[in-house]
């Protein structure tokens, strides 16, 4: 969306409005999905876990982070329908998703799917971070049976 602002700002005024945008909003979400992400990946991280845990928690955390956002969205909306002065339409033809910030039943399909797409995509991403960081390094432990002998 902010690309398809750009554009029609033109070519020179919208990248500049596209790098203020991302040296403004990167680190704004970044904050906000190790805010929500970090505590579980402290978690998670502490001990060896396998491949389905991995993939298991990248669902779980990606889906964390979409339930906040469709809670925040849905009371948005809501907020919105109660206004009696606002009118607002998101889509056209068959494809309407909001009408003054109440969803269609397509629109929750649309939610739904999207959901969907965003938690496959964490448990892509936690796939991914196991591979890079693989098996831990093993430590071995002094037998305390050894300690002090000749």
């Amino acid at each position: 969306m902010a690309f398809l602002f750009a554009l029609r700002m033109g070519l020179l005024g919208g990248l500049a409005m596209l790098f203020w945008m991302a040296l403004l909003g990167l680190p704004i979400a970044f904050f906000f999905c190790w805010l929500v992400g970090g505590p579980m990946l402290w978690h998670v991280m502490r001990k060896e876990i396998g491949w389905p845990a991995a993939a298991g928690w990248g669902a779980a955390i990606a889906l964390s982070i979409a339930m906040i956002s469709i809670v925040i969205g849905r009371y948005r909306g809501w907020r919105q329908s109660l206004d009696p002065n606002s009118y607002s339409q998101i889509g056209g033809g068959d494809k309407i998703r909001q009408v003054d910030g109440i969803l269609t039943p397509y629109g929750w399909w649309y939610l739904a799917e999207r959901t969907v797409l965003f938690v496959l995509l964490g448990v892509a991403v936690a796939l991914v971070i196991k591979w890079a960081i693989g098996a831990p390094e093993t430590v071995i432990q002094p037998d305390e049976t050894q300690i002090g002998s000749p």
